[in-house]
């Protein structure tokens, strides 16, 4: 485990502008969550489940590079999304983030339905497993400026998703 952390915290050093600041994202932003989920599922011989919270942890790291207060770079600055605000702060919190590539391919996947606020934006809608539980999860995409305004997980019914039992 402490070798692979070594060889992501290498990696996740070319995407970012100091040491300083690739720790930082390594531990608390970015990967660390995934890591953590993945040793403790490993250690309780869930090896299928650590696999792909390791995958994703990963992915992070090539998708994500590193997260700037608006927006969601890739290596090189290729920016993958813009954020709004609020969204953007929800990126930067590891307990309510949802990883870039599971944004990426719901948006890719999933047929947008009209804002119920209005918006020419499009509300994408699908269910994810987050910390061995599934959610409802919604996300206010706008093709045009390439922008997630919101996004949210919740266990009660969003646009079409149904309750899910507690």
């Amino acid at each position: 485990m402490k070798l692979l952390l070594k060889i992501l915290f290498s990696i996740l050093a070319i995407f970012c502008t100091n040491i300083s600041e690739a720790k930082t994202v390594l531990y608390s932003e970015v990967i660390g969550p995934a890591l953590e989920s993945g040793d403790e599922l490993f250690q309780n011989g869930n090896y299928a489940l650590a696999g792909i919270a390791f995958t994703y942890a990963v992915a992070d790291i090539f998708t994500l590079g590193y997260a700037s207060k608006y927006k969601i770079a890739a290596k090189g600055g290729t920016e993958l999304f813009n954020f709004g605000k609020t969204a953007a702060e929800h990126m930067a919190n590891s307990g309510r983030k949802v990883p870039i590539q599971i944004l990426k391919d719901v948006i890719k996947n999933t047929k947008g339905l009209p804002d119920p606020g209005g918006s020419k934006a499009l509300m994408h809608y699908t269910q994810l497993w987050k910390n061995g539980k599934i959610y409802n999860l919604e996300i206010l995409y706008d093709k045009a400026s390439n922008s997630i305004w919101h996004f949210k997980y919740t266990q009660d019914p969003l646009g079409p998703l149904l309750e899910i039992p507690k």
